[in-house]
């Protein structure tokens, strides 16, 4: 029931899943919402709710330590069955709530740590990430038969970006 344009949530740690998971939004035209999974409860809640997704990407164990009301109306489906030819869902719905005001060019959402205001989000586009990934070829010569480690969090622009770039490009990617 997820729609071009909709918002989906990722909330796991990084790993290879997360990074395919992020790159299956971007091919279905839905915009990942990468949310820190180190965060109290509370303030995830409440980005899920702000965020408007209509899905969420996540573990058994977070989805069972969500609290609130709007994340038991969502599509769940389980970050580490994600390679599997049928997608597990944690949470299945009658009718899927999509984005009030699709944004068809973002690729996915930040949160800002919100170090000295409220956390906003920030909007990434399908351009910039295209853009950056040349930029950071150009000035860096990185190819396809180098190999890096990713330790970034996947939510945090470094860490998204670098995946993104790493992948884009065909290097080999390691995680902790």
């Amino acid at each position: 029931g997820i729609c071009r344009g909709d918002r989906v949530a990722i909330l796991s740690a990084i790993s290879p899943e997360t990074v395919v998971a992020g790159l299956a939004l971007a091919c279905s035209n839905v915009t990942a919402v990468l949310i820190d999974v180190t965060l109290p409860m509370m303030e995830i809640e409440q980005l899920i709710d702000t965020a408007e997704i209509s899905g969420l990407i996540t573990t058994k164990k977070m989805y069972a330590a969500l609290n609130s009301l709007q994340t038991k109306k969502l599509v769940v489906f389980d970050v580490e069955r994600v390679g599997e030819k049928d997608a597990v869902l944690l949470n299945r719905v009658g009718e899927v709530s999509h984005a009030y005001d699709p944004d068809y060019d973002v690729i996915a959402i930040l949160f800002s740590s919100g170090t000295t205001a409220k956390m906003k989000g920030v909007m990434m586009t399908y351009e910039s990430v295209l853009s950056a990934r040349e930029i950071f070829v150009r000035f860096t010569g990185i190819t396809p038969l180098m190999s890096y480690l990713a330790i970034l969090p996947y939510n945090h622009i470094s860490g998204y970006m670098s995946s993104m770039i790493y992948f884009l490009t065909g290097c080999g990617m390691g995680m902790i």
